[in-house]
């Protein structure tokens, strides 16, 4: 070959095109998955600035926007305000419009914490189980029973609006639920990659799918700030919005995906021939049971337990403020909920490009022999997590009276946050050799 490249031939035969291909359909439906769990993910912290009613709330803060003409009447179950149209805003003009009325709650300080956490609540029970049984079953089914039963939740939250009585607890059991369903899908995720991502195309495939988790939230970061600003009850919508998408997202997934090549109906026996030979999958159903997994080999792994600190420690502050980001802006900066939602949703998209473009980069690099995969991915990750520290410490410093400086801090916190998590696979792939080999 006179080009210099190194081209892995199977059976004699050049690798099959990427694009288009049955592998990157896959990976834009993995992305599409995590829009859509992020969207749903996000949609509540997004919309909870104007969910809640800040002029009977016992612990108000002083930065109120908008005074509120209110009656609640005399009912003591009753826990929610028809506002009346005749809004007056003291910091911006925008006349809302819609088909609705607008319907905010009483929820204090400690009720709207725990309403945020409870999504948080569910999600880390299914973790461990989400991995087994995508390894036992597939992955595709996995995640069409996570987002099926995900987008049910989501749109039972819209029932509220129609309720006249408490809907706090209503409101926490439908978000643990939907933390529940969505624990199970990045586990998945790296049980499908497994058996699709041959290794020189790994770190592309990973961070294709897994961008999807920065443009979910900064699509829903944005459409919730909007609909806050300018639709009487606004959080409706984006519950609408994110559980029909869902539904979209799942029977194209049930049409086209399998949970292996060898399962799949319609890809070429080239391409199919190509993944397996590389990934050595076989095809068959692997067995699992506590004997099967390499819990020493997991215990004493210095690589995983490195991977585990420095995932915690980066993620974090990226949960923290995916979860409070819109309430810091709108309560403690000042910032109306439109324009809340538009600084958000331009922070994570640039998540969103950093995340795709970091696997893509970490791949050019490995390719034109630049670095080692191990010194890349370290790079990357040092990356991620101390520009992220700095900017924290920053934002201690930023009130009202810094705005802009916080804004900008929030931006480049969100930008250097975005990263590919392609590790966790061949670190399994490794803990798996060594355990064979005992």
């Amino acid at each position: 070959m006179g080009t210099g490249k190194t081209i892995v031939l199977v059976d004699g035969e050049a690798p099959p095109r990427f694009i288009p291909s049955t592998r990157f359909t896959l990976a834009l439906l993995v992305c599409f998955a995590f829009i859509i769990q992020y969207s749903q993910r996000v949609n509540f912290p997004s919309v909870i600035v104007c969910m809640v009613n800040r002029t009977k709330s016992s612990d108000n803060l002083t930065h109120i926007t908008s005074t509120i003409s209110t009656n609640i009447g005399n009912d003591p179950n009753k826990n929610f305000i028809d506002v009346p149209t005749t809004i007056k805003p003291i910091l911006t003009t925008i006349q809302k419009r819609g088909f609705l009325k607008e319907k905010q709650f009483n929820w204090i300080e400690l009720q709207q914490q725990i309403l945020l956490g409870g999504y948080w609540a569910g999600y880390i029970f299914t973790q461990v189980p989400g991995g087994w049984f995508a390894t036992s079953i597939g992955a595709k089914w996995v995640y069409a029973c996570s987002l099926s039963t995900s987008s049910v939740a989501t749109l039972a939250l819209t029932i509220m609006y129609f309720m006249s009585s408490t809907h706090f607890i209503l409101m926490f059991i439908l978000r643990f639920l939907i933390g529940l369903a969505h624990g199970v899908l990045f586990p998945a995720t790296i049980a499908l990659w497994s058996v699709w991502a041959v290794a020189k195309e790994r770190s592309t495939l990973v961070s294709i799918g897994f961008c999807g988790t920065q443009f979910g939230t900064s699509l829903t970061m944005l459409f919730g700030g909007l609909s806050c600003g300018y639709l009487y009850s606004g959080w409706m919508y984006i519950y609408l919005l994110t559980s029909i998408l869902g539904f979209v997202w799942f029977a194209l997934w049930v049409t086209f995906t399998a949970n292996s090549p060898s399962e799949h109906q319609t890809i070429s026996s080239h391409e199919r021939d190509y993944i397996c030979n590389l990934t050595g999958h076989t095809g068959k159903k692997r067995a699992i049971s506590l004997a099967s997994v390499p819990w020493k080999n997991i215990v004493t792994s210095k690589p995983l337990i490195a991977l585990i600190i420095t995932h915690m420690s980066n993620l974090f502050g990226l949960f923290f403020f995916l979860t409070n980001l819109a309430k810091i802006l709108r309560e403690l900066h000042g910032v109306p909920a439109q324009y809340a939602g538009f600084i958000l949703s331009c922070g994570f998209f640039l998540t969103f490009l950093t995340s795709l473009t970091s696997g893509i980069l970490v791949d050019k690099l490995v390719r034109s022999k630049v670095m080692t995969l191990t010194n890349a991915r370290k790079l990357f990750n040092s990356i991620t997590s101390f520009v992220p520290v700095l900017c924290m410490i920053s934002l201690c410093f930023c009130d009202e009276s810094r705005r802009v400086l916080g804004v900008i801090t929030i931006l480049i916190f969100l930008a250097a946050s975005g990263k590919s998590n392609k590790n966790l696979i061949c670190l399994a792939k490794k803990l798996i050799k060594e355990k064979k080999r005992e």
